[in-house]
């Protein structure tokens, strides 16, 4: 334990010794703090004044002088307790009465007077505790940079650290030290890292080849960095398939440095990733962490209700022909004013809208009905007569759910019939035809053909990319770069792909959207970490890009492949990636191909 002694600091800073009742080498300071005596005597709360460094100016005389002489003497009595207490006065202050108390009940304590004024003695006392009590080590082979404002050691791999270092500072975060750290602990709750160069004018960078690359100098003073708190740490480890490394991010390591618990990861490094991007993610999703969000830990929760969500949908489910539509209404922005206690039975994503004058239902069979302007205006040019007996025909039907244009002329008399029938009722709650295209997106989701494959889904230079692959291949950190390049996440790990009406392979995010698995980091929220801009619900998918890890030279020639899903039939191109491949950049540059030749630049796909 660091301590210094009330015979230190007199000396230190040349104090007058006003009162002892012990000796001044015996009053051990552990707390490296200064605190200020008002604070235990306005709250009754003895804060640890024995073990720390108290201080006492005008505003604590100007308190206790406001107080009767019974509450002021049980006040001071509860100050000074049991234990000895330090003190120390600042210039021109009169403690006669304090000194009267203390003599009385013969108080163990030291008080010291300083010359100086309040903010002075205040200012040099810190300066004390930095000097005197302080822990100090040092971390070799150690890199530390700033990074979104959070300080991060990172360890591992000597070549991998100086590359690593000098990407993250052309994205302008700040070099502190590399090779080695000094951690110096001030306070009982927080260390920080310094620099080992004592030249503060050179942030110098050792290659492996033996230059010594001068960060200020060639990236400007604008990088650097003397000092910061550290906040987490960060282990490069290679890639081994058979080492289990974490994948939910639940069970948090640590890694204690100077008796402090700091958070520890280990990221896997492995052939054709981005590890500045991984890097920065990390950093990012702990600061997330402590702005109290913790992705891994909602993404959990969300999985144990969806999982109960969906137990409860296979239960009510009598029809295994027929979907069942849970929450239209609020999924699809709707207000439900019929059929309460119903449930929506649908078997076909296309939307019916009745033909009155036909008066023939088949088709519309457990489908959903729409009544907008144009069938309204169509049974008003009835007589009241004609109207009720169409009407009558019409509900005489099996029918599941009813969407009506909340400004429809006929609404009342369609609420009349469900409620009687006890059939879904639904109306718009924003403009109607935004309302149809949430209606049929959602239908077209639920009702159409599914499938789910394992993969990463973007949205790149305004095409559907769907990136498939081995596991452990680097799809979910290909998919984090391309966000980082301004490209839109829409499903990581497991795509659900539906086949619309019009025969167009489409992908959504799913139920639980835009969480994203990093192997060593855990699970991460993309929306979170990169904005609203960053992730996009659905996307058609126009070509599947498949990652293979090998030593192959180049793509598959001018092979083209196909794969297919839903017996629908895609464009299908394999990467291949090894050693001083970015495989972020080669699927971009597969996209750009792709959407050249389908504008017919260059020839066809």
């Amino acid at each position: 334990m660091v301590e210094i002694s009330a015979l230190e600091i007199r000396k230190y800073l040349a104090l007058e010794e006003v009162y002892k009742n012990c000796e001044l080498k015996d009053m051990k300071i552990t707390a490296p703090k200064i605190q200020k005596m008002l604070g235990s005597l306005v709250s009754d709360v003895i804060s640890g004044n024995n073990n720390c460094i108290n201080i006492m100016g005008n505003e604590e005389l100007e308190y206790l002088k406001k107080e009767n002489a019974e509450e002021r003497k049980r006040k001071l009595k509860n100050y000074f307790g049991t234990s000895p207490v330090f003190i120390i006065l600042s210039d021109g202050i009169n403690i006669s009465e304090i000194m009267s108390f203390v003599k009385a009940e013969n108080t163990d304590c030291v008080i010291l007077r300083t010359a100086a004024g309040f903010q002075e003695i205040n200012r040099s006392l810190k300066k004390v505790i930095r000097k005197k009590m302080r822990q100090e080590t040092v971390l070799e082979n150690t890199l530390f940079l700033e990074i979104f404002g959070m300080g991060v050691l990172i360890q591992g791999d000597k070549n991998l650290r100086n590359s690593l270092v000098l990407e993250l500072i052309k994205k302008k975060h700040s070099f502190i030290s590399n090779n080695g750290v000094r951690v110096i602990k001030y306070q009982s709750n927080e260390i920080f890292g310094k620099n080992m160069i004592n030249d503060y004018s050179k942030y110098i960078l050792k290659m492996t080849s033996g230059v010594e690359f001068d960060i200020l100098k060639n990236f400007g003073t604008a990088v650097g960095r003397r000092s910061k708190r550290i906040d987490m740490l960060l282990i490069l480890e290679n890639w081994s398939p058979k080492k289990k490394f974490e994948r939910l991010g639940l069970d948090e390591e640590f890694e204690k440095i100077l008796d402090i618990n700091i958070p520890k990861t280990i990221v896997p490094i492995k052939t054709g990733r981005s590890l500045s991007v991984i890097v920065e993610a990390v950093a990012l999703n702990h600061r997330l962490k402590s702005m109290g969000e913790n992705s891994s830990m909602t993404f959990f929760d969300e999985t144990k209700k969806l999982i109960g969500r969906n137990k409860m949908r296979a239960e009510k489910i009598s029809d295994k022909k027929l979907f069942l539509i849970e929450t239209f209404e609020n999924k699809a922005g709707l207000k439900k004013i019929a059929g309460k206690e119903s449930k929506l039975f649908i078997d076909s994503p296309v939307l019916y809208y009745p033909v009155f004058e036909a008066s023939d239902l088949q088709n519309g069979i457990d489908r959903l009905h729409v009544f907008d302007e144009d069938i309204s205006v169509r049974l008003e040019k009835f007589s009241d007569t004609e109207r009720t007996k169409i009407l009558e025909k019409y509900f005489e039907r099996k029918i599941s759910g009813i969407l009506i244009n909340k400004e429809s002329s006929v609404k009342n008399e369609i609420l009349k019939y469900c409620e009687m029938k006890n059939i879904n009722l639904y109306e718009n709650t924003d403009e109607f035809n935004i309302t149809l295209d949430l209606a049929e997106d959602l239908l077209e989701f639920e009702v159409s053909p599914h499938t789910t494959v394992h993969g990463v889904l973007m949205e790149i230079y305004g095409l559907g990319v769907l990136i498939t692959g081995k596991s452990g291949v680097g799809k979910s950190e290909t998919g984090l770069e391309l966000v980082t390049r301004g490209h839109r996440l829409i499903a990581d790990d497991r795509v659900e792909i539906v086949l619309t009406p019009d025969k167009i392979l489409k992908g959504y995010c799913g139920e639980i959207p835009y969480f994203m698995e990093l192997r060593g980091v855990g699970i991460v929220n993309v929306k979170s970490l990169y904005g609203i801009g960053a992730v996009k619900e659905s996307k058609s998918i126009n070509m599947v890009v498949e990652i293979v890890e090998d030593e192959a030279s180049e793509f598959i020639g001018n092979l083209t492949l196909t794969e297919s899903f839903l017996e629908k039939e895609i464009v299908k191109k394999i990467i291949h990636i090894n050693t001083g491949r970015n495989t972020a950049t080669l699927v971009e540059a597969v996209a750009l191909d792709y959407k050249g030749k389908r504008l017919e630049i260059g020839g066809k796909f």
